[in-house]
This record gives structure tokens, sequence and C-alpha cells, in this order.
């Protein structure tokens, strides 16, 4: 069995996802890792922002 021996744990995903400011915790991250999963964490993010306001927008021009 494999113990983890990081003095930090990695963070869970739901906690990622409630950040702020992501870009500030991958510009401090070493581990690649975690550098990878904050880096798909963030892309996630901006493709829900993305799709929210396409969807608005399609919403406002169907009822004009």
């Amino acid at each position: 069995m494999n113990k983890e021996n990081r003095a930090n744990y990695p963070m869970p995903e739901q906690d990622m996802y409630k950040l702020d400011d992501i870009n500030e915790f991958i510009k401090k991250e070493r581990r690649h890792d975690e550098l990878d999963r904050l880096m798909e964490v963030r892309q996630q993010k901006q493709i829900w922002k993305i799709t929210l306001v396409f969807c608005i927008l399609l919403n406002l021009t169907l009822l004009l």
C-alpha cells in the first residue's frame, strides 16, 4: 500500500472549482500532477462560462 508522503495532500476537485483565482494556485504549484489537475479545472471553468454566455445570447436572440 502506498502511503501519501506529502506534507499537504492533494486538493479535492470540489475545492478547486470553488477557487476564485485559480491562476495564483497554478503559479505556486510545483507538482506536475497537481498542476495538470489545476489546469484542467481552469479549462473546464472557461468552457462553462463560454457555454453560459452563448446560451444567454441565443435566448436573447430568440426572444427578440
